[in-house]
C-alpha cells in the first residue's frame, strides 16, 4: 500500500495527512458496496491473519495477560462484529422511506457517510477499542485516522505496521505518540471524533473538537454499580462478579466498581468471592491467565487507593489463594480484594478504579 507512515507526525505534518485523505474522499466519493465490503474484508484478513502475533505483543505490552483471553475478545469479538457488518451492510446502505402528514407525499432519507473520522482509542483493549470503532467507520463509507495508546506502544506499533500492509493511507491510517501527538490529533478538523477513555481529558478532548465545530462521542469512566436483591442466589453473584472483575485484572470499562449488598450477605459474598478466584486461578503470581496491571504507575495508584481506603476505615481482604508475596513483583501483579465498611471519602468510591479492588457496601 502507498504509505508515508512515520513513527510520530508533528502538528503539520497530520493536517496534511487528513487534508490528503479528505481530498481523497472527496475525489472518490461515496464509497459502494462493493468497496465497503472489501474494506471490511480486509480489516478481517488483517485480524486472522496476524492473531498470534497480535494476542503475544499485547502480553508483552502488559507484562503478561492472557493469550486465550486476548483471542476471544481482541480478535474473535472483532471478527465476529465485522461479519455482521458484512450481513446487514447492505440493508443499511438502503433509503428509508416514510409517511408524510401531506397526501401522496414520501419523505426519503438516505445515509451518507461523514468523511475523516478521528478516533483516539485507549490501551485497556488495545486492539479492540481501536478496530471496533473503524469497523462501524469504514461500514458507513468513511475514512478513518487512528491514535491508538502511547501506554502500549508494542502494540500500537504493530497497529500501525500491519494497516500500512492493508490499507491505502487515504482509507485508513495510525498516527502514534504520546499526549502531545493527541492533543494535535483531537485539534484537526475531522468530520466526527471519536474519543474512549478517562473523564479527565475527555472534556480536553471536545473543547479541541468544538474549536472546529466537529462533533464528538465520548466513552468516558464511570462506576459500573452491581446492585443485588434479596432473592439473589448470591453465590452466582460472586462468581459472577468476580469473573467479570478478574479479566484483565479489572482494566475493562465493563468491569464491576462496587457491589451493592443486601445487609447480612456480605459473609457469603466473601466467601463465595474468594472460592470463585481460586477456582478460577490458584495462583496469581506466575499465572498465565492473570493479567498484570498495566505499568508502574497505575500498579502504584491502585496500591494507594488501598492504603487510602485502610485509612480512612476500611477493611481489605486479598483474594490469594497461595499466599503469595507480591510486593516486589515486577510483573506489577495486584491481587483481587474485596473492600469493606467503606464510605463516600475514600477514594475508591469516588474515582473509576480501573483494577482488581472491589468496595463493598450494604
Amino acid at each position: 500500500m502507498n504509505s508515508v507512515f512515520k513513527v510520530e507526525l508533528n502538528a503539520d505534518e497530520m493536517g496534511l495527512l487528513h487534508a490528503k485523505q479528505k481530498e481523497a474522499w472527496l475525489v472518490n466519493g461515496i464509497p459502494n458496496y462493493a468497496t465497503r465490503i472489501d474494506r471490511i474484508n480486509r480489516l478481517i484478513a488483517l485480524l486472522v491473519d496476524n492473531k498470534d502475533e497480535i494476542v503475544a505483543t499485547i502480553s508483552e505490552d502488559y507484562g503478561r495477560r492472557s493469550i486465550e483471553g486476548s483471542l476471544f475478545v481482541e480478535v474473535l469479538y472483532l471478527v465476529n462484529g465485522l461479519k455482521f457488518n458484512k450481513v446487514h451492510l447492505r440493508e443499511w446502505m438502503e433509503p428509508e422511506l416514510h409517511e408524510t402528514p401531506f397526501p401522496d407525499g414520501v419523505a426519503r432519507v438516505e445515509f451518507q457517510p461523514k468523511g475523516v473520522i478521528g478516533v483516539i482509542s485507549p490501551w485497556n483493549l488495545p486492539c479492540l477499542l481501536a478496530f471496533l470503532p473503524v469497523s462501524d467507520i469504514l461500514a458507513a463509507g468513511n475514512v478513518c485516522m487512528l491514535k491508538p495508546s502511547e501506554l502500549t506502544p508494542k502494540t500500537s506499533a504493530l497497529i500501525a505496521r500491519l494497516v500500512e500492509q492493508f490499507f491505502d493511507e487515504t482509507e485508513l491510517t495510525v498516527l502514534q505518540g504520546g499526549p502531545e501527538t493527541g492533543a494535535a490529533f483531537a485539534a484537526l478538523p475531522f468530520d466526527h471524533l471519536i474519543y474512549t477513555g478517562g473523564t479527565k481529558i475527555g472534556p480536553a478532548i471536545m473543547g479541541a473538537a468544538a474549536r472546529n465545530l466537529t462533533p464528538v462521542t465520548l466513552e468516558l469512566g464511570g462506576k459500573s454499580p452491581v446492585l443485588c436483591g434479596r432473592t439473589a442466589d448470591i453465590g452466582d453473584v460472586a462468581r459472577r462478579v468476580m469473573t467479570a472483575k478478574t479479566f484483565n485484572a479489572g482494566q475493562t470499562c465493563l468491569a464491576p466498581d462496587y457491589v451493592l449488598l443486601p445487609r447480612g450477605t456480605e459473609d457469603s459474598f466473601i466467601a463465595f468471592a474468594t472460592q470463585a478466584v481460586h477456582d478460577m486461578y490458584g495462583a496469581l503470581k506466575e499465572n498465565s491467565d492473570f493479567s498484570s496491571i498495566i505499568n508502574a504507575r497505575h500498579f502504584d495508584r491502585l496500591r494507594s487507593w488501598i492504603e487510602d481506603a485502610k485509612r480512612k476505615g476500611a477493611r481489605v481482604m486479598e483474594l490469594n489463594p497461595a499466599g503469595e508475596d507480591l510486593t516486589d513483583s515486577d510483573l506489577h501483579r495486584l491481587p483481587p480484594s474485596l473492600i469493606l465498611d467503606v464510605n463516600e471519602e475514600m477514594t475508591v468510591m469516588q474515582e473509576e478504579i480501573f483494577g482488581p479492588l472491589l468496595p463493598i457496601k450494604t
